[in-house]
């Protein structure tokens, strides 16, 4: 079990039930070996770069920054962590590996903890501070309270820090945090800082993000959104066939200036899609509206009537866009929100058989369809720079939910209860748990005949 040690080394720490959910967490991942298989078990985290290495901006912070309550080991003394002169990079090394190991993790990670103001504890599913963030920036004490400017250009509202935090100053550092809401990221506690040089192992390559392209806002006014970067269709040759790039991924056609106009829309759905082979088990989740017709219309007159909101993983590179679940539980995927044409979707996803979509209309009202859809635009299209995907946490089908969780009124809302958290987050992550959840509560209706690549084209949604 060692996988489930590092899992609880990296929970979160600003809760009092930690060592609590950590039993439960290992008891699930017991579970999760046998339907994953050994690697679960023993997979493990990579560690952490040794933390004598170049930190030049960490330099000049005073002795108190070193003296943590609590701490372990020895502060260096005060002629040791004399700011360097400009340019005396020799003198910067010297102090940086002037700590040892253990000084610097009893820095990085020390308490106690300081909050920037009071924060109810809240029961809500999705409101708990779960959503991690990987992010460099810089803080601002001038504020209240505080305000860390990600270099990404998002702006987050510090609820929580490490006290040592204050003694930084205005330095450009790089920090876990973690946003308080799913759906509202706004809000964020800094949990550690981490090496400058993190966020290389997950940045996606700049041909990564021009495979996979942030939705965009272009206007909005009172009848329509027009939007941008919309994956439209797949590129098919002058015989049909489906084009692909240097590395077999198939090539998709963009559209810019997408008009949607969300008052003719008619229903909206939670989307089970299904693997077949070799075992039958719902992968992944995700929204799908359905306008009247005239909804959906791209600049060339072209249109549809459904289209896919999707958080997916951002792979790193276009030699390996192959998901796993042992990535994605150890945090090594940034996440990404794509906006399709159904027709697109469905066909990349279902051409060859091995596999299958099913939709549960959702039993909700026309104003909170259109406002459903409306936070489904915001959520895709806002800054998710940073943002890491977590397989129990910050998931393809716990983003779908948490977006149906937001339109609905208190008494429908999907809560945590007396129950170890940890069953509400199996309940809460995978596609197949989430689907009979909705069907449970209500929240969603008997679903329709299920999609198929035999069915796919002419299919009566």
């Amino acid at each position: 079990m060692a996988f489930a040690a590092m899992l609880c080394a990296n929970y979160p720490i600003y809760t009092a039930t930690r060592k609590t959910r950590c039993k439960s967490m290992r008891k699930l991942l017991i579970a999760l070996t046998a339907v994953f298989g050994s690697g679960l078990a023993f997979g493990h985290a990579a560690e952490i770069e040794s933390l004598n290495a170049a930190f030049p901006e960490l330099s000049s912070l005073k002795v108190s920054y070193f003296a943590q309550e609590g701490a372990a080991t020895v502060a260096p003394s005060a002629a040791e962590i004399v700011p360097a002169a400009a340019g005396a990079q020799q003198q910067d090394d010297a102090v940086i590996n002037s700590l040892t190991d253990a000084q610097w993790n009893a820095i990085l990670n020390g308490q106690p903890w300081e909050p920037a103001q009071d924060t109810a504890a809240s029961k809500e599913l999705f409101d708990d501070y779960h959503t991690k963030y990987i992010v460099k920036g810089k803080i601002s004490f001038k504020t209240t309270p505080p305000t860390f400017y990600a270099e990404t250009g998002k702006v987050f509202i510090v609820t929580k820090y490490p006290q040592w935090l204050k003694e930084v100053g205005d330095t450009r550092i790089c920090v876990e945090g973690y946003a308080r809401q799913r759906d509202n990221t706004n809000e964020f506690i800094i949990d550690k800082m981490l090496p400058p040089n993190t966020l290389d192992g997950l940045m996606p390559s700049a041909q990564m993000q021009a495979l996979q392209r942030d939705p965009f806002i272009v206007s909005r006014d009172a009848s329509k959104y027009v939007m941008g970067n919309i994956y439209w269709n797949l590129a098919h040759d002058a015989a049909g066939q489906r084009l692909k790039d240097a590395y077999g991924n198939l090539i998709s056609e963009w559209q810019t200036g997408v008009a949607i106009n969300p008052e003719l829309l008619e229903t909206a759905y939670f989307v089970k899609k299904t693997t077949l082979k070799p075992i039958r088990y719902g992968d992944h989740g995700f929204l799908l509206f359905k306008f009247k017709p005239g909804g959906v219309v791209a600049p060339d007159g072209r249109s549809t009537r459904v289209i896919v909101v999707s958080l997916d993983a951002y792979y790193k590179d276009q030699a390996n866009m192959s998901y796993s679940p042992i990535e994605a539980l150890k945090g090594h995927y940034l996440v990404y929100y794509s906006i399709q044409a159904m027709e697109r979707y469905s066909e990349f996803k279902l051409w060859d058989g091995t596999q299958s979509m099913t939709l549960y209309p959702l039993n909700i009202t026309h104003a909170q369809r259109v406002q459903l859809l409306e936070n489904s635009f915001r959520k895709s299209t806002e800054n998710n720079k940073g943002e890491v995907y977590s397989l129990f946490y910050n998931s393809c089908a716990n983003s779908a939910l948490s977006l149906i969780n937001s339109v609905l009124p208190d008494s429908r809302k999907i809560k945590t209860g007396w129950l170890p958290e940890v069953i509400y987050r199996v309940k809460a992550t995978f596609p197949d748990a989430i689907a009979a959840l909705l069907l449970k509560k209500g929240i969603a209706g008997k679903p329709l005949p299920e999609m198929t690549t035999a069915n796919y084209q002419g299919y009566a949604y």
